[in-house]
């Protein structure tokens, strides 16, 4: 496929050159609604069909290309973590002043206030600089990747909308992820790294026969190999981007291959993301050494000191918990996607300011929910009881109202963040417990505000808060364990966070290894391999018993992005269609003439 920009006539040296006749093939979806319906009730005709070529980009420029995106996706990531860390600090010990000050209800109520005012302005550049930005990005990032267009999913200013506010995001103490967005981030900037690398080299100057005219001047595009390059380096500069939340190399390149499709995944890519991957990892490790720190400060992993594994007798209690997980996660994507259908029929309805002013309505609403996450997980702080400092040595406690030397638990667990709080759960440290009725006020508040946050005009991730939730439900399993006293022979509570972790991320995004391999990472420990593979099995299982859709592909079809499926569904199998059934036949006008031809 090739474009031409034509300009004014030329009088240099001409040589003729052949033009085949170009053809394009518009994927129609009326008749796959017709035929399928349910899942693909709604979808667009715009599907653009990418032909499986190779880029033909000379070797040189393809490894110039993977080192640029390692670079960009290594200094990206050090600025959201370095960022975010720095201004959650802030959060907290504002948070810590105001309570010493004036006391805890007028220090919850000043920090609802302000981070209220900050997710508003995330909300506002959004609404009104990058829509697209809203949510995680990764639905119409598996979009373009199956073959789409873009749609300024990797414009400039997306960029530097979903950077920003990603991190004031998870400031303004919303209960989400940055994985999501950081991987959008990782593919933008491999988008780009082809787009003004690659997209030169595929430019050719050529002149154009014209009627009465002469020959005119054209700039000549492979857009077909430009596209391929785009989307390989696309995928893996988002597997960079989820290496380097994890610091794994080899997660982020599992995560990557089972989010994009064995099938449309080239050996060529598989190299290059290996590559990509460790040196953004390699640099974002140098970048935090530049600041005096290290890199196990801003990711979630623990130098355990206690050792303590499982045994044999714990297998028939994790995979109960595991099946548990899997079936809870079937439900809680269903209940994520039925708040983000909701919210946005409310939206689309405009009554109130939403229909005098939709955008304005969005900012409003994301200040409002940031305003009510901040109130109740200040007000839940006031029913738990102070612990010694001591014992949590993993994560910096906030105090609230407890005495120097102690500590509030639920409010270390909900002010401090998802990530820092996870550092807890999978802790085996027996000095590190809480209440069983602390558990179960974080779970419940996380969870529900979790789901009410889904579809909110704000940039947000769902991996974290799904390992958050699974750990929370192990944690607390490990707990009850732990109580009987003729079971005290079980797993540590740890290893049952892990195992809850695993089978919930399993079922949510029906992904199996990558899981593994970052939960593996955040322990710092080969030893529990065994029961994390049993429990996404286990998990994933029970989930696809339940749903056959992840959460992303129900994103996917709730808001109508062209995507295609690696395999036929049956029901278009059964109705005997073939694929010239589902093109759109062109037009004589829009067909060029076999003798259409050009001089270079």
């Amino acid at each position: 496929a090739a474009r031409s920009d034509v300009s004014e006539p030329s009088t240099a040296p001409q040589r003729s050159v052949s033009i085949g006749s170009i053809s394009m093939v518009s994927a129609a979806s009326g008749l796959v609604r017709r035929v399928t319906g349910g899942f693909f009730r709604g979808m667009k005709s715009s599907i653009g069909i990418t032909p499986l070529q190779g880029h033909l980009l000379p070797s040189s420029t393809m490894w110039g290309i993977m080192i640029l995106t390692a670079a960009g996706v290594a200094i990206a990531n050090f600025c959201i973590v370095w960022a975010q860390w720095f201004l959650v600090r802030s959060r907290t010990r504002f948070f810590q002043t105001f309570v010493d000050e004036f006391g805890p209800a007028i220090a919850v109520i000043c920090a609802a206030g302000v981070l209220g005012a900050v997710a508003a302005v995330v909300a506002a550049m959004v609404v009104f600089v990058a829509p697209v930005c809203a949510g995680g990005g990764l639905p119409e990032f598996k979009s373009f990747l199956n073959g789409s267009k873009s749609n300024r999913l990797f414009a400039m200013r997306a960029f530097w909308v979903r950077l920003v506010g990603i991190v004031l995001s998870v400031s303004a103490g919303f209960p989400i992820g940055r994985e999501g967005p950081t991987i959008a981030i990782g593919g933008n900037i491999g988008f780009a790294a082809v787009h003004f690398v690659a997209g030169p080299r595929l430019r050719r100057c050529v002149n154009v026969a014209h009627p009465g005219a002469g020959f005119l001047p054209a700039v000549m595009v492979d857009e077909e190999r430009l596209a391929y390059a785009k989307r390989m380096n696309s995928a893996i500069g988002g597997a960079a981007g989820m290496a380097c939340i994890f610091n794994a190399p080899i997660g982020g390149l599992l995560y990557m291959i089972e989010e994009v499709n064995v099938a449309s995944w080239t050996t060529e890519m598989t190299l290059k993301a290996i590559v990509t991957t460790v040196f953004a990892c390699l640099g974002n490790v140098a970048l935090v050494g530049l600041c005096g720190d290290k890199i196990t400060k801003f990711i979630i992993w623990e130098a355990a000191r206690d050792r303590r594994g499982w045994n044999l007798q714990d297998i028939p209690l994790m995979i109960l918990l595991a099946a548990a997980m899997g079936a809870a996660s079937a439900m809680y994507t269903r209940a994520l996607s039925a708040v983000f259908g909701a919210r946005r029929r409310w939206h689309s309805r405009g009554r109130g300011i939403s229909k005098t002013c939709p955008r304005m309505a969005k900012v409003i609403e994301a200040s409002m929910y940031a305003a009510i996450c901040a109130l109740t997980f200040g007000f839940l702080t006031f029913a738990t009881s102070c612990e010694d400092q001591r014992s949590w040595h993993l994560i910096e406690g906030i105090r609230m109202t407890c005495p120097e030397g102690k500590f509030n638990p639920i409010a270390t667990l909900l002010w401090n963040g998802a990530e820092e709080a996870i550092k807890f759960l999978y802790s085996r440290d027996n000095s590190m417990n809480m209440r069983l009725m602390d558990l179960v006020l974080v779970f419940v508040s996380y969870l529900l505000l979790n789901i009410g946050a889904m579809g909110l005009a704000v940039p947000m991730g769902s991996f974290i808060p799904f390992m958050f939730v699974g750990a929370i439900c192990g944690r607390i399993m490990g707990h009850l364990l732990g109580e009987v006293a003729w079971l005290r022979a079980f797993a540590p509570p740890g290893i049952y966070a892990l195992v809850g972790s695993a089978a919930l991320l399993a079922g949510s995004l029906h992904q199996t290894l990558s899981i593994v391999v970052f939960l593996i990472e955040c322990v710092n420990d080969l030893d529990v391999i065994t029961p994390l593979l049993l429990a996404v099995f286990v998990g994933h299982c029970v989930s696809k018993h339940i749903t056959s859709h992840e959460l992303d592909e129900l994103l996917i079809h709730r808001k109508g992005l062209p995507y295609l499926d690696a395999e036929t569904p049956q029901a278009l199998d059964s109705a005997g269609c073939v694929a010239g059934d589902l093109c759109t036949r062109l037009p004589d006008e829009v067909r060029l003439p076999p003798p259409a031809g050009g001089r270079a």
